[in-house]
């Protein structure tokens, strides 16, 4: 096990009302789960939002790149936010998350490897390397747990380098997470990166189709109006489930044996139940 001091915490990096406002819902939820790390906010102003130090254990101000441009500045800032980690060891999380349950346990994981991460599900974009596609789906980059070795950071160099040239350039990545994967491929090349890739509870993105392994959700990945109820109905059931975004429902084996009955059962109501009964029921539910 790690020790518990100043050389773990976990990092948020967030620029503007909307994204600073997300990364400090997301840290309440993270003090709420007790972690026994701190917390950190990479920006580039922290004035106009008063209370911040009242929720991060930490503020680092950071320049901006890019700055005659909002969406690429928006784009690289996460990148020079993660190089620029104060700890040894970091639990990186994108704004727009919430924490289930706590998590420190990632932070054990460091003693085996270097980079924790969780694929992305639904991610199908290959890394391009001198004109060939290579087929290495993507880690999902809202979610890091990593620590400061050469290693990751000549990983990490080389994702912010190809990212910010493909946004200066014709842009053929649509996000940060094929240009990690590009970076992830040249490291293996000349160092040893070693990344660990752990189970979708830690980095759940509710918006998308998933299915889930037995037990609960420890930290999700969206944007709702009421995430919390979102958090609440994932891990209603704790077994090995389906999730639908559009239901806002999961799914299991029982619910697939009880469906013939189900059906029979509301036939035998709409059809033998009587009216006045069907409304006294309706008004008692």
């Amino acid at each position: 096990m790690l020790k518990n001091d100043n050389s773990l915490g976990y990092l948020y990096v967030a620029t503007g009302e909307k994204y600073v406002g997300l990364a400090l819902n997301s840290a309440i939820s993270l003090k709420k789960q007790r972690t026994s790390y701190p917390i950190c906010l990479i920006t580039d102003d922290s004035s106009d939002y008063e209370g911040l130090d009242n929720h991060f254990d930490r503020i680092i101000l950071l320049e901006r790149d890019f700055t005659e441009n909002e969406y690429k500045l928006n784009k690289l800032f996460k990148l020079k936010g993660i190089i620029s980690s104060p700890y040894e060891h970091t639990f990186y999380i994108d704004s727009d998350t919430l924490f289930l349950e706590n998590c420190d346990e990632l932070f054990d994981l460091l003693a085996f490897a270097n980079l924790i991460m969780v694929k992305d599900p639904v991610d199908e974009s290959h890394p391009i390397i001198d004109g060939t596609y290579y087929p290495a789906t993507p880690y999902n980059t809202g979610m890091m747990v990593y620590n400061n070795s050469k290693d990751v950071k000549h990983l990490l160099d080389l994702w912010y380098d190809i990212r910010k040239s493909d946004l200066i350039g014709d842009q053929e990545y649509w996000g940060d997470q094929p240009a990690f994967m590009e970076a992830a491929l040249r490291a293996m090349k000349t160092s040893e990166p070693k990344i660990l890739v752990t189970s979708l509870i830690y980095n759940f993105p509710f918006l998308l189709f998933n299915g889930i392994p037995k037990g609960n959700v420890k930290l999700i990945h969206g944007v709702h109006n009421d995430i919390q109820l979102i958090g609440k109905l994932i891990n209603r059931q704790n077994n090995h489930r389906g999730w639908n975004p559009v239901r806002l429902k999961n799914y299991s084996w029982s619910d697939a044996q009880d469906t013939v009955v189900t059906r029979l059962l509301k036939v035998i109501y709409r059809l033998i139940v009587p009216n006045r009964v069907k409304e006294m029921y309706r008004k008692i539910k």
